[in-house]
C-alpha cells in the first residue's frame, strides 16, 4: 500500500462548462495577449502582476494609494510592460479587461471591483491565480490565531522527514512567487486569510487546516457569520482523497467526511471524541488507527496551552503524510517560533518583558494572558477591528495588575476594563513601556498584547513590536549606565 507521500498530486481538471469557474479556468489557460486588471500593489499584487506579465498577459495595475514604495513598484512593472495607475481610480483604466486579480487588502467596495461586478468580469484572488499553475501538493492553514506557528511547524516536520517543502501565502512570500519558480517543491504549506479566500473558485488544497475561529475583522465583515463563511471556503472544493483538519468547535461549518464530494475530516480539540486530542502537555492522535500519544511537554518550548492546538494540527498533517514519531519529535525540539508571538525580550530589575505584537485581535490577547501565572502589566490598544472586548475583561480579572492603553481604541478598552483593572493612557509606545515598568514589581511580567491592529500608529505589527523592544533595550542601557555611575562615585 502506498503512503500519501508517494502520491503525485495535481490540481483537478476543472470543466470549462462550470459556470463562472469554467470561464476563469479558460482565461487562465489562455493568458497570452489577454488584458488582466490587478487591483492593489502590495506584495501579492506586485507578485501577481509580474507573474501575469511572464505569461504574456497585457497587465494593468491600479492602487488608490500613492507612496514612495508604490512609485518604485510602478517603475518596476512599467519596465516589464505593465500599465500602472496610482491614486484615484479611473473607470476608463478598467475598460477592456477580461479578468481581475484582487489583492487581499483591497476594500470590497472599491471602484474597480464595483466596475467588474456590474460588467460581469470575473474576479479572483492571488491564491486562485497561483493554484491554477501550482505543481506541488498544498497544505493550506487558516483560522483566527495560530496560523503562522502551525505553518512553520508543519514545514519543519515535513522537512525533517525528507520532503522538499516551503511556506508561502499570508505569512511571507506570495503563493504566486513560489509557483513562478522553476523547481516545484513536493509540498507548499500556505497560510491563507479570510480575505484571500473570498475570491476563490477552484482552489483545492490536498490538506486544509482550520484552527480556532473567533471574532476578528468585523470592521470588514457585516457579521461574525460572514467572517466564518469566508474561512469555511478553504474546504469548499475538497473532494474524496483530500483531508480536512478542523477545530471541533467549528466542525459544524463543514460537511462530515466519507462521501465522494467531501474530504476525510479529522477534528482537533480537548474532548474525548476529538481525533487529535490535546491537554496536559500531550497529544493523543487517532488518525493512523489506534491511538498514538505524543508527550509534547518533553520537547516543546513555546509558551501557552493554546499552542498545543497548533502542534496537534501539525501532527495531524504529518500523520496524513505517513511521517513517523522520530521526525515529529526532532522538529518539535528544534522549533522556536517567530518573533512578536509571546516572544521573550528580556529582564530589567526583575521584570520580564514579552512581545506579543502579533496579537491583533481579542482572542489572541486572551490566550497570551492565559500563558502566564505571574502578575501582568498589559500594554494594549491600537486600531479597533469591531470585536467584543468582554473576553479580555474576563481574562484580565485577577491577573492583570494594570493596563497601559495606546492608540485609537484606548477609550473603548478603558471602558471595557473599568472596574476590573486599573488602566492608564499613554501617548505612544515609549511612554507605555515607561509607565508599565514604573508600576511593575520584581517577578511581574510586562506584556505587549494589543488586541488591536497596528495601523493607527505603525506600518504593521512588526514595527510595533520593534518599537516595544527598542524601548526595553534603552531601559537596560539606562540601568547599566546608572550602575556604572554609582560605582564610579
Amino acid at each position: 500500500m502506498r503512503s500519501t507521500c508517494d502520491i503525485i498530486w495535481q490540481p483537478p481538471p476543472w470543466s470549462a462548462e462550470e459556470e463562472n469557474g469554467g470561464r476563469i479556468y479558460h482565461i487562465l489557460g489562455t493568458l497570452y495577449g489577454r488584458r488582466v486588471l490587478v487591483i492593489g500593489l502590495g506584495k501579492s499584487g506586485h507578485a501577481a502582476s509580474l507573474f501575469l506579465l511572464s505569461k504574456g498577459a497585457r497587465v494593468r495595475c491600479t492602487d488608490a494609494a500613492v507612496t514612495p514604495s508604490l512609485e518604485e513598484r510602478k517603475r518596476d512593472l512599467v519596465r516589464f510592460g505593465a500599465e500602472v495607475e496610482l491614486g484615484p481610480h479611473a473607470e476608463r483604466f478598467c475598460e477592456g479587461c477580461e479578468l481581475v486579480v484582487v489583492s487581499p487588502g483591497v476594500d470590497p467596495d472599491s471602484a474597480p471591483l464595483m466596475w467588474a461586478e456590474v460588467r460581469g468580469v470575473p474576479v479572483v484572488s492571488e491564491i486562485e491565480l497561483a493554484f491554477h499553475f501550482c505543481r506541488s501538493r498544498t497544505v493550506a492553514v487558516t483560522g483566527t490565531n495560530g496560523k503562522t506557528t502551525t505553518c512553520d511547524l508543519t514545514n519543519e516536520i515535513l522537512k525533517e522527514a525528507g520532503l522538499a517543502t516551503e511556506t508561502a501565502g499570508n505569512m511571507g512570500l506570495p503563493f504566486v512567487r513560489k509557483v513562478a519558480e522553476e523547481e516545484a517543491p513536493d509540498v507548499l504549506v500556505l497560510e491563507v486569510s479570510s480575505f484571500q479566500l473570498e475570491r476563490i473558485h477552484a482552489f483545492r488544497p490536498f490538506i486544509s487546516v482550520v484552527l480556532n475561529i473567533t471574532e476578528d475583522h468585523l470592521d470588514r465583515y457585516n457579521s461574525f457569520r460572514d467572517y466564518m463563511e469566508a474561512k469555511r471556503r478553504i474546504a469548499e472544493n475538497q473532494r474524496q482523497g483530500d483531508f480536512l483538519i478542523v477545530n471541533e468547535k467549528v466542525k459544524e461549518l463543514f460537511p462530515a467526511g466519507g462521501g465522494q464530494n467531501v474530504p476525510t475530516v479529522f477534528t482537533v480539540g480537548r474532548s474525548p471524541d476529538a481525533d487529535l486530542r490535546f491537554g496536559d502537555g500531550r497529544i493523543i492522535s487517532r488518525i493512523s488507527g489506534g491511538e498514538k500519544c505524543y508527550e509534547v511537554d518533553s520537547c516543546w518550548r513555546l509558551r501557552g496551552e493554546h499552542n498545543l492546538e497548533n502542534v496537534s494540527a501539525a501532527v495531524g498533517v504529518a500523520e496524513i503524510f505517513g511521517i513517523g514519531r522520530e521526525a515529529i519529535y526532532a522538529a518539535l525540539s528544534r522549533f522556536r517560533g517567530r518573533n512578536h508571538r509571546i516572544q521573550y525580550v528580556g529582564r530589567v530589575r526583575g521584570v520580564d518583558f514579552f512581545n506579543d505584537s502579533k496579537a491583533t485581535n481579542v482572542d489572541a490577547a486572551v490566550k497570551a494572558l492565559e500563558s502566564f501565572a505571574q502578575p501582568v502589566i498589559l500594554i494594549a490598544g491600537g486600531r479597533d477591528k469591531g470585536g467584543d472586548y468582554s473576553p479580555l475583561r474576563e481574562a484580565a480579572a485577577g491577573k492583570v495588575k494594570m493596563a497601559v492603553l495606546i492608540g485609537e481604541a484606548k477609550k473603548e478598552l478603558m471602558s471595557s476594563l473599568d472596574g476590573v483593572v486599573p488602566a492608564v493612557s499613554a501617548g505612544g509606545m515609549g511612554e507605555a513601556v515607561e509607565l508599565a515598568f514604573r508600576n511593575a514589581a520584581r517577578g511581574d511580567v510586562v506584556l505587549l498584547s494589543p488586541a488591536c491592529s497596528s495601523f493607527d500608529m505603525f506600518a504593521d505589527y512588526k514595527r510595533r513590536g520593534q518599537a516595544f523592544e527598542r524601548r526595553i533595550k534603552q531601559l537596560k542601557q539606562e540601568r547599566q549606565e546608572g550602575r556604572r555611575s554609582h560605582e564610579a562615585a
